[in-house]
Protein backbone atom coordinates (compact mmCIF):
# COMPACT_ATOMS: atom_id res chain seq x y z
CA UNK A 1 0.00 0.00 0.00
CA UNK A 2 3.04 2.48 0.48
CA UNK A 3 4.42 1.98 -3.06
CA UNK A 4 0.77 2.72 -4.04
CA UNK A 5 0.63 6.00 -2.08
CA UNK A 6 4.06 7.24 -3.24
CA UNK A 7 2.86 6.61 -6.47
CA UNK A 8 -0.06 8.88 -6.65
CA UNK A 9 1.95 11.73 -4.37
CA UNK A 10 4.28 11.67 -7.10
CA UNK A 11 1.59 12.11 -9.70
CA UNK A 12 0.48 15.08 -7.55
CA UNK A 13 3.66 16.52 -7.07
CA UNK A 14 4.24 16.28 -10.96
CA UNK A 15 1.33 18.39 -11.66
CA UNK A 16 1.56 20.84 -8.99
CA UNK A 17 5.52 21.22 -10.55
CA UNK A 18 3.87 21.48 -14.09
CA UNK A 19 1.41 24.02 -13.23
CA UNK A 20 3.97 26.38 -11.22
CA UNK A 21 2.39 25.68 -7.81
CA UNK A 22 4.44 25.22 -4.49
CA UNK A 23 3.63 21.52 -2.44
CA UNK A 24 4.34 21.46 1.16
CA UNK A 25 6.46 18.66 2.06
CA UNK A 26 4.54 15.79 3.65
CA UNK A 27 7.58 14.24 5.47
CA UNK A 28 10.64 16.74 6.70
CA UNK A 29 12.26 19.14 4.62
CA UNK A 30 11.62 19.83 0.93
CA UNK A 31 14.25 19.50 -1.86
CA UNK A 32 15.54 23.00 -1.59
CA UNK A 33 15.55 23.02 2.05
CA UNK A 34 18.14 19.56 2.01
CA UNK A 35 20.30 21.00 -0.53
CA UNK A 36 20.75 24.23 1.96
CA UNK A 37 21.39 21.92 4.68
CA UNK A 38 23.75 20.02 3.37
CA UNK A 39 26.10 22.45 1.77
CA UNK A 40 26.22 24.24 5.36
CA UNK A 41 27.11 21.13 6.99
CA UNK A 42 30.38 20.69 4.35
Amino acid sequence: MAEHEAHHRGQLYLMASLRGRPVAPLFGLTEEQLATASKTKS
